[in-house]
């Protein structure tokens, strides 16, 4: 039962393994880059799990009293999607919820138009370090949040080569001994 448990690791580890090197190929030969066009940028991407888009009604408040004119929430598209990117001559797994990745910079969000400042409305919490990077914004006018976590294609390549490498190690010692094993016995 081990035996047969340490083998369907080694195979689930080995394919993940070669998609996640497949994938490094990819990036390193194709360049996915992120396109302009009238409606926006889009970023090549798979999404897995598609959510319709909604619209969200604000209960009245102090702003939507002071400003009739505020209007509802849409929320384009919740959805969790899938990128692969390069940066540099590194290739990154990314993941987010919303149209394109956030991946830093200037941030702008709409929905309110009262004069105050934003700043106190919008957090951005993260971490960026060591190929890895997460970052969470949330804008307190709006149920959703936006968020972007993306990790460096080694890392996962070295995670999933581990078992597989070991499991190759030990067939090489055992092929290595066997033969020795054999080379004595005939003398």
């Amino acid at each position: 039962m081990k035996k047969k448990i340490l083998s369907i690791c080694l195979w689930i580890s080995t394919a993940f393994f070669v998609v996640f090197a497949g994938l490094y190929i990819y990036v390193l030969i194709a360049d996915p880059k992120t396109h302009i066009d009238d409606s926006g940028i889009h970023w090549p991407n798979i999404t897995i799990k598609h959510n319709p888009p909604t619209i969200i009604t604000n209960p009245p408040s102090k702003i939507s009293a002071k400003y009739p004119l505020y209007k509802p929430i849409t929320i384009d598209d919740p959805s969790i999607h899938v990128a692969v990117t390069k940066d540099d001559w590194n290739g990154n797994l990314m993941f987010f919820n919303q149209r394109s990745p956030y991946v830093g910079g200037t941030l702008i969000m709409t929905g309110g138009h009262d004069s105050t400042n934003h700043v106190d409305r919008i957090s951005e919490k993260g971490w960026d370090g060591f190929g890895i990077y997460f970052c969470l914004i949330e804008d307190v006018r709006r149920p959703d949040s936006w968020w972007t976590f993306r990790i460096n294609l080694w890392y996962l390549i070295i995670l999933f080569g581990i078992l597989p490498a070991i499991f190759a190690v030990k067939k090489l010692r055992n092929r290595k001994s066997a033969s020795t094993k054999k080379a004595t016995v005939e003398k």
